[in-house]
């Protein structure tokens, strides 16, 4: 119903859609902005079962780890071979020192006399490495099979946790978005620097 409704406001067509990639990119970014802190959307409202979730995901170490450690008293909890998440931890590390980049909205016109474009390039380039990271991040969370304990009948038996599997696939989802907004990001950039004006 969003989706229909933004479509609406912005004027756009499914035909224009269709025929032009770029559009698509920037409506799909527009979006998931409109809807990233979105808790139906992120899968992580509270239910019965869910009722450990430490609030909502945050694309960092410590917002995973938060999730990671509430899910170690959850009922059932986590299961300690479930708790250690190198590479999610490694790759969460890494996108957070690659830092965030500046958007085109955040700089003046090219024609501006204080126009840099050395600062659009090396917006650009941070943007570029989140869109490869968040890609690789994605994998990770996607690769990760939390399991719970067994019961008191099957005590040796491991099975899924299937609400910490939910909370990673919310984490997946903001891996997606943000990636997306990175590529958009990344095309506005090239364009604004196409843009500039040459020194000679």
């Amino acid at each position: 119903m969003l989706a229909k409704q933004a479509m609406q406001l912005s004027g756009l067509s499914i035909a224009a859609i269709q025929n032009d990639k770029d559009i698509c990119v920037r409506l799909v970014a527009y979006l998931q902005k409109e809807l990233s802190d979105d808790d139906d959307v992120l899968r992580v409202v509270t239910t019965t079962d869910r009722n450990w979730f430490p609030g909502q995901p945050e694309l960092t170490l410590r917002g995973w780890r938060r999730f990671v450690k509430a899910a170690e008293s959850a009922k059932p909890p986590l299961h300690a071979t479930s708790k250690d998440t190198p590479a999610i931890d490694r790759i969460l590390s890494e996108y957070e020192s690659n830092g965030t980049w500046t958007t085109t909205a955040e700089f003046p016109a090219p024609d501006a006399d204080d126009f840099d474009l050395d600062a659009v390039t090396a917006a650009q380039e941070t943007a570029e490495n989140a869109e490869s990271i968040l890609a690789r991040l994605e994998l990770a969370f996607n690769a990760y099979g939390p399991m719970q304990g067994g019961s008191a009948d099957a005590p040796g038996a491991l099975t899924r946790h299937e609400t910490m599997e939910t909370a990673a696939d919310a984490f997946a989802t903001l891996c997606v978005w943000n990636k997306n907004r990175a590529t958009a990001d990344i095309a506005d950039l090239a364009s604004v620097a196409s843009d500039a004006p040459l020194v000679i």
